[in-house]
């Protein structure tokens, strides 16, 4: 395979402020011009763990990877940790490079192999993912190595509400902390309003998630698999699947439970500081039948193929909800709050159901509509994976990508 995948041990470097010689991104491998529009060599920093799961994030890094060399150019994934498991299997079997260091703590040698990966592949621009837009390691990169162009995707959902007071100083701060940045990429409109309210609209772009539609698909072998493993044959299936904090809700979907049937299960997939508290939850209502805390899992499209509907009950304004793309992509009707930028994503009567965040009442109402009417569940289903592919397949979304890196400036593909 091209690249190592084991980045991040110690090894010579170059000096902080002595960048290799490279080529410019006008010039082919022997010099010769290359089109305007061509792509510049960029390393995506994602604050991702690999070895956890091979998610549609790290997916979508790999198909960017992919296209980026149908093109003749380069996109290098860096990971915080090294790639294990199903994620490491997928990148060794396309051939992909791919680096990885823990960049969430600023240290010196840290930095120093951080610019001998820039180097090696000589990197253009570094888009920066998951982390915190007051990065050291932006600010360093600044001066050691000044012709480099920066990236920010802003993925953060944020609080229900926020006192004037708390919002204004926070507010200003950020706005100049941005202004490094070349493009601010926001996975929703939600984001952008958020950040044009900040006073940055000339530098953002809207770029929603794609995810991986054929593993994202309908599969009635894996449903009838997946249901008799869970003992849920003749049952209606919630699916929850999230982080399991206080503001992604889970709470709201058991209160709303014993409002419904007893024929319906809820499969909880995830795991976090929350999961205590809703398995004594789960177990003080008399739910300890219907709810299975299912934890952590690598192949989270089988649920969704297996499950009647998702449950998005969100706290707190989600960035956009990479979990509702996946389960439209399934088939799946989604039922979530209406709150961030959810409802850009769930089209509500015709893909799923919206309510007001925290009403477990109309949580329950929605999927008593679900429960009671097949034919419109099966409607929904089919709609929702219509849409799927409409929107948010790689194949809809991956030229954007590429546009999204095309538009620096020409004069800015130049490397010293």
């Amino acid at each position: 395979m091209t690249g190592k995948l084991t980045r991040g041990r110690a090894g010579d470097v170059q000096p902080l402020g002595e960048p290799v010689a490279r080529q410019t991104a006008r010039e082919g491998p022997n010099g010769a011009d290359r089109p305007e529009d061509c792509l510049p060599r960029v390393l995506c920093a994602a604050g991702l763990n690999p070895g956890l799961k091979f998610g549609s994030l790290e997916e979508q890094l790999l198909l960017l990877a992919r296209a980026f060399r149908q093109q003749g150019s380069t996109f290098v994934p860096l990971f915080d940790s090294p790639l294990r498991g199903r994620t490491l299997a997928a990148y060794e079997s396309e051939g992909l490079a791919s680096e990885w260091l823990d960049l969430h703590t600023y240290r010196l040698g840290t930095l120093r192999r951080l610019l001998r990966v820039i180097d090696e592949h000589a990197i253009q621009i570094v888009h920066w993912s998951f982390y915190h837009p007051l990065n050291a390691y932006v600010w360093s990169l600044t001066v050691a190595r000044p012709f480099l162009t920066h990236y920010l995707t802003d993925h953060n959902s944020r609080p229900a509400s926020l006192s004037s007071r708390r919002r204004r100083a926070p507010r200003a701060l950020k706005g100049v902390l941005l202004k490094r940045y070349h493009r601010i990429v926001c996975v929703s409109e939600f984001v952008a309003d958020s950040l044009r309210r900040e006073g940055l609209a000339e530098q953002l772009t809207t770029c929603a998630h794609f995810v991986n539609t054929e593993r994202f698909g309908p599969d009635a072998a894996v449903r009838e698999q997946v249901r008799g493993e869970l003992r849920a044959d003749s049952e209606f299936v919630l699916l929850l699947v999230a982080h399991l904090i206080p503001e992604k809700g889970g709470e709201v979907l058991l209160r709303a439970l014993p409002e419904l049937p007893p024929r319906i299960q809820a499969w909880i997939v995830g795991d976090g500081p929350d999961a205590d508290r809703l398995r004594g939850l789960a177990e003080e209502l008399g739910l300890s039948k219907q709810v299975r805390f299912l934890g952590n899992q690598d192949e989270v499209q089988r649920y969704m193929q297996a499950a009647d509907c998702l449950i998005c009950p969100s706290l707190w304004q989600e960035a956009a909800g990479l979990v509702n793309i996946e389960a439209l992509a399934c088939g799946l009707p989604v039922v979530a709050s209406r709150i961030g930028g959810i409802p850009e994503i769930v089209e509500h009567g015709r893909t799923g159901f919206l309510f007001e965040s925290g009403r477990s009442d109309q949580l329950a109402a929605a999927l008593r509509n679900l429960l009671d009417e097949p034919e419109l569940r099966e409607e929904m289903g089919r709609a929702a994976r219509a849409v799927a592919l409409e929107r948010y397949s790689a194949e809809r979304r991956i030229p954007e990508y590429l546009d999204l890196y095309r538009s620096m400036d020409p004069e800015q593909h130049h490397v010293q």
